[in-house]
């Protein structure tokens, strides 16, 4: 959603009569070739001499927790509060993609 659409409007002048007969850009100066293979060197070198961007994984075991059972008993209550949660969100969003605003409020 965009609150403010007058902020995001830009206006473009029109250009001048004329303008196009008006010479704007400077022409681009000529490049030295040693310097730019100089400066090509200099990159590669530091690429080569850089330390790899990926750090290597450190693998390690992790510890099998309780049982599924024993959660299922003590959390039951919790996990279908928050699965009755997510659906009322989802009923929201579905809502609000509708266009049915009305029904995303009362939700």
């Amino acid at each position: 959603e965009n609150p403010y659409p007058a902020v995001t409007m830009h206006k473009v002048q029109k250009p001048t009569e004329g303008c196009h007969l008006r010479l704007h850009q400077k022409p681009f100066p000529r490049l030295d070739e040693g310097t730019v293979q100089w400066i090509i060197d200099q990159a590669t070198a530091k690429l080569q001499t850089a330390p790899p961007a990926v750090k290597a994984e450190k693998k390690c075991m992790v510890p099998s927790g309780p049982p599924i059972a024993a959660i299922l008993e003590r959390n039951g209550n919790a996990l279908a509060n928050s699965a009755r949660r997510l659906e009322v969100v989802r009923n929201c969003i579905s809502y609000v993609f509708e266009n049915k605003m009305l029904e995303a409020k009362k939700v």
